[in-house]
């Protein structure tokens, strides 16, 4: 829902959540969407924070989508298109020192950052198996340190946006 939507639909009644794209990649919501529902005691239940499995660094160069493959669609993902996927990776890699100093998956370092940011209240990160959903969930137990939590915007910001394919 859009901030007019949440305030229209704020003057029928409670709302109690909104559910939305968000991700490190993903940032429109931090524009509008985040700081509204935090100042209107809405939950945030973000989607696609794992960018369709991009930032668990499970999806290499030698990856290909077939054709009509949601993740083959650029307007959904651009991060994917191999010229963009690539600066991913090499930024997922810089992050080595990261994963084991809170001993963690690269999963579940975007997982814990997505839910320490401003208004986020709620991280959906869906898994193809009990093992991946057993590891995402244990991001929930990471507490990461401020200036880990900055460094890694900061890194995110330094990639700017994706190339067009």
């Amino acid at each position: 829902m859009s901030v007019a939507e949440l305030q229209e639909s704020l003057r029928c009644g409670q709302v109690v959540s909104d559910q939305f794209r968000y991700s490190m990649l993903s940032r429109d919501a931090e524009k509008d969407i985040l700081p509204f529902c935090a100042q209107n005691n809405v939950a945030t239940l973000t989607y696609m924070s794992l960018e369709q499995g991009l930032l668990t660094g499970k999806i290499g160069m030698g990856r290909v989508f077939k054709a009509g493959e949601f993740r083959a669609i650029e307007f959904w993902n651009a991060w994917l298109i191999p010229a963009n996927r690539q600066r991913v990776l090499v930024l997922l890699a810089r992050w080595q020192e990261l994963t084991d100093k809170y001993g963690c998956t690269l999963a579940q370092l975007v997982i814990a950052w997505t839910a320490a940011q401003p208004g986020v209240t709620h991280v959906l990160a869906g898994g193809r198996n009990l093992a991946q959903v057993t590891e995402n969930a244990r991001a929930g137990e990471l507490k990461l340190a401020v200036a880990d939590i900055k460094r890694i915007r900061d890194d995110v910001l330094a990639l700017g946006e994706p190339a067009k394919g």
